[in-house]
């Protein structure tokens, strides 16, 4: 999806009318937030989702493992960026 092609026009008009109604519900906000972004992501071509799904999927478990092992805080951030930057 191009950002001066009348597709992206409709996606944002009904992405931005639709998130003042989710106000209230910061769970369903953030759902409502990453599958915007997936959708987004993924109108150009629906294959590099599983790309941009491994990345995030990578920095969660790296940050889960930073919160739940402090003193090896380095090692899951070597380990992040390398995940990401291997994607690369």
């Amino acid at each position: 999806m191009l950002f001066n092609s009348f597709v992206f026009l409709v996606f944002a008009a009904g992405f931005y009318s639709a998130w003042p109604l989710l106000r209230r519900w910061d769970t369903t906000r953030w759902s409502y937030l990453v599958v915007a972004s997936f959708v987004f992501y993924g109108w150009w071509d629906w294959r590099f989702l599983f790309l941009i799904l491994a990345s995030g999927l990578i920095d969660y478990f790296a940050a889960r493992g930073m919160r739940w092992i402090p003193a090896r805080r380095h090692v899951f951030l070597l380990l992040s960026i390398l995940g990401n930057v291997g994607s690369l």
